[in-house]
């Protein structure tokens, strides 16, 4: 009887070893996919990651190419204010002619031309100023945009 209650002690453990080794088994399995899943996983974020990098590069190279078109535009800008300065003051001398030299009607003639060229040039330079105005604050605005997109990469890799 002894040798049998040994033989069945045996018979139960080799069950449970050998359910053990099954759980074991399934364990082994389920970590393997697991960690397949992650590699994968990884990868994909990697790949993310150089994407957002070379968005972000580009991103940069456009806000470096808007800022160059902000400086040149702020600085003919500054130009054309300067022209009109000018021209307001040779108006306000053509006219201040006029009214000294008024006698002389060949000279009020050529000064009510020379009034006229520059009253016509002062428009033109105010329409283009006026242009420039519109056209800067839409770079501003490209600017203010890029400078987000970037911020926002920035962020976005960060966060990989």
């Amino acid at each position: 009887q002894e040798t049998m209650r040994q033989l069945e002690q045996r018979a139960e453990e080799a069950i449970h070893a050998a359910e053990d080794e099954k759980r074991l088994h399934a364990r082994s399995s389920a970590s393997a996919a697991v960690v397949n899943a992650l590699q994968t996983e990884l990868g994909e974020l990697k790949l993310k990651h150089i994407e957002m990098q070379a968005e972000n590069k580009s991103l940069l190279e456009q806000l470096a190419d808007q800022s160059k078109l902000l400086k040149l535009s702020v600085e003919k800008e500054r130009r054309l204010t300067i022209e009109v300065t000018e021209l307001h003051t040779q108006i306000t001398v053509i006219t201040e002619r006029l009214t000294v030299e008024s006698q002389s009607s060949e000279l009020r003639r050529q000064y009510e031309d020379e009034l006229r060229q520059r009253e016509l040039q002062l428009q033109r330079l105010v329409s283009e100023r006026r242009q420039l105005e519109v056209d800067l604050r839409v770079l501003r605005e490209a600017h203010d945009g890029a400078q987000h997109e970037r911020r926002a990469g920035r962020e976005e890799i960060a966060r990989l």
